[in-house]
């Protein structure tokens, strides 16, 4: 019987990270697309580099605007 819970806890974790993955891949792919040819890319990137902004800031706000709208 252990050994059975042992696998399956082995199971469900791949499983967990698997879907980790896929969620991030999709959310990066919803993100850029919202981005895409308005030039926001560019200037989180340029304000990340120039440290006007820092990685997490530059994420909350994209999260703020293109996912999350009036939370």
């Amino acid at each position: 019987m252990r050994k059975t819970s042992a696998i399956d806890q082995v199971k469900y974790n791949r499983v967990e990270q698997e879907l980790g993955l896929i969620f991030k891949d999709e959310l990066q792919k919803i993100i850029f697309k919202g981005l895409k040819g308005t030039g926001k890319k560019r200037e989180y990137i340029d304000s990340i580099i120039e440290q006007r902004n820092d990685p997490y800031s530059v994420v909350e706000e994209v999260l703020n605007t293109y996912l999350l709208p009036g939370e």
